[in-house]
C-alpha cells in the first residue's frame, strides 16, 4: 500500500512541476511577445496605444499564471496531506498488528510453561509411584 502512495505522490509532484513549468514558459512567452510587439512599433503614438491596450492583458495573464501556480500548489499540499494521513494510518495498523503478535507469543509461552510444569509434575508422581512399588517388593 505504501508503494502505491509513493507512486501517487510522485505522479502528483511531476504533474505540478509540469504545470508550473508550462505556466512559467507560457507567461514568459506572452510577456516577451507583447514586449516585442511594442518594441517593433517604436515610440510612435501607435506604440503608446499598443502599450495601453496590452498592459491589462499582460497583467491578467500574469495573474492567471500565478493563480494556476497557487491552485496547483494547494492541490499538491492537499494530496500530500492525504498521503501523510494514509501513511500514518498504515503505520498505526502495523503497530497494532505487532502488538497482537507479541501478545499471542506471550500467551503461547505461558501455555507452554504450564504444560511443561504439568509434565514435570506427572514425571515426579510416576517416579514416586515407581519408587513405592519397588520398595514393597
Amino acid at each position: 500500500m505504501t508503494k502505491k502512495l509513493d507512486d501517487m505522490a510522485e505522479l502528483i509532484g511531476n504533474t505540478v512541476g509540469t504545470i508550473e513549468a508550462a505556466s512559467i514558459v507560457a507567461g514568459a512567452s506572452l510577456h516577451e511577445g507583447m514586449s516585442e510587439a511594442v518594441g517593433i512599433a517604436g515610440s510612435s503614438t501607435v506604440a503608446k496605444q499598443l502599450e495601453k491596450r496590452t498592459r491589462p492583458t499582460r497583467k491578467s495573464l500574469t495573474k492567471k499564471a500565478e493563480k494556476s501556480k497557487k491552485t496547483a500548489k494547494k492541490k499538491t499540499a492537499k494530496a500530500a496531506k492525504k498521503i501523510g494521513a494514509a501513511k500514518k494510518k498504515a503505520t498505526k495498523k502495523t503497530a497494532k498488528a505487532r502488538k497482537k503478535v507479541g501478545a499471542s507469543k506471550k500467551k503461547v509461552a505461558k501455555k507452554t510453561a504450564k504444560a511443561t510444569k504439568r509434565v514435570g509434575a506427572s514425571k515426579k508422581k510416576v517416579a514416586k509411584k515407581t519408587a513405592k512399588a519397588t520398595k514393597k517388593r
